[in-house]
């Protein structure tokens, strides 16, 4: 072979290694980071939540979390998903289950939260344990009752998949991918999953005057009228048979949340295992105070309680009806609402009951922006 031949060839070669490196880089179309920033989209009154300002919701990082919170690569056995345990269908919670099962079939000891709204939830957890979404990924991630895996080993497989670094790239400006991104990006797309198209928003709107809740001129029995007794019970004070359940739950429907995003003790009797708050502050005046769930979307979300003791909205109406015990008295509303019993008639139950269920939101089950992208 004489030297112009071995030239050629050599060329030849060259070429075909710039061929394959070209083949194996990005996306022409995000060669170029520019992430696409967002809003969420909220009715009148709503005020809006506050990314944090490393975290700005993009696009491109809603994608990528939506597909990373239905994408079972992030568990240990890549059997379980994040939606296994918060399904749409279910507002987000596991599937009228009491507890979730891990994927080494063990049983966790508190039941699934909901996932929506938490744009403008202040920490994480029925017991604060985690200050912010970006952090909370990591719990149910490393936990051995859940998903059971290492944050590292999740950073490897997904770097190995071959659609995930140019999404990564997208949404972050690298492919390569870290855990910081990880956590990011499921955070923003948890952000963007809101609830307000409830038979109440839309009968009553936050920009618009609710009747005053301590009057007592409503006696018809409507469906409307009676979600309005309902929620004269809910919210009135100093009057007789007052559920005072707005102490925590927030007594104007123009705050919207329905709770008060704080840890309150709500007469649970003490199994002795699940401290709650206490488990984080290490305070003994914290023990079997849990945080507030929100009231919206009870229609689709049993069981309820922290522990899912309560399968039906009757039984944790007559909780407070008459079953509350006051054995921890460092909660100042405990010591106000559970001290005695609340005299609800059946009448009561009835309108209390019908006022927390026209807060639930079936849009939510079937709003494709938050379904399954696979």
């Amino acid at each position: 072979m004489n030297k112009k031949q071995i030239l050629l060839l050599s060329l030849f070669g060259l070429s075909a290694m710039l061929l394959v490196i070209v083949s194996c880089r990005k996306d022409p179309k995000i060669l170029e980071y520019s992430p696409t920033p967002i809003s969420v989209q909220l009715p009148a009154g709503v005020n809006p939540f506050v990314s944090p300002s490393d975290n700005p919701l993009t696009a491109e990082g809603v994608k990528l979390g939506r597909m990373l919170f239905y994408d079972p690569i992030l568990s240990g056995n890549n059997g379980m998903s994040c939606a296994s345990c918060h399904s749409q269908k279910f507002g987000f919670t596991d599937q009228g289950h009491q507890f979730s099962m891990g994927i080494d079939s063990i049983f966790g000891d508190r039941n699934s939260m909901p996932i929506f709204n938490l744009g403008w939830e202040r920490a994480m957890f029925w017991d604060g344990g985690s200050p912010n979404l970006e952090t909370q990924v990591l719990g149910p991630l490393s936990s051995p009752l859940e998903m059971h895996e290492t944050m590292a080993n999740a950073v490897k497989e997904l770097q190995a998949d071959p659609k995930y670094p140019n999404l990564f790239f997208a949404a972050f400006g690298s492919d390569s991918i870290t855990s910081s991104m990880l956590m990011k990006a499921i955070a923003q797309f948890e952000r963007t999953v809101v609830s307000f198209n409830s038979y109440f928003d839309r009968t009553y709107p936050a920009d618009k005057q609710f009747p005053d809740p301590k009057s007592r001129g409503i006696i018809a029995l409507n469906p409307k009228n009676t979600i309005e007794r309902g929620y004269r019970i809910f919210s009135k004070e100093n009057l007789p048979n007052s559920g005072h359940c707005w102490h925590c739950h927030g007594a104007d429907p123009r705050t919207n949340f329905f709770t008060d995003f704080e840890y309150h003790f709500n007469g649970l009797s003490f199994n002795g295992l699940d401290s709650g708050r206490q488990r984080i502050t290490r305070l003994e005046r914290d023990k079997g105070f849990f945080k507030t769930p929100t009231l919206r979307n009870l229609a689709f979300t049993a069981p309820y309680m922290h522990d899912g003791r309560f399968k039906t909205l009757d039984e944790v109406i007559e909780h407070y009806d008459h079953g509350a015990m006051l054995w921890n008295t460092n909660d100042g509303l405990a010591n106000f609402d559970l001290a005695k019993p609340m005299n609800f008639s059946f009448q009561d139950k009835a309108d209390l009951k019908a006022f927390l269920l026209s807060l639930s939101d079936s849009s939510l089950l079937t709003n494709k922006t938050f379904s399954n992208p696979f």
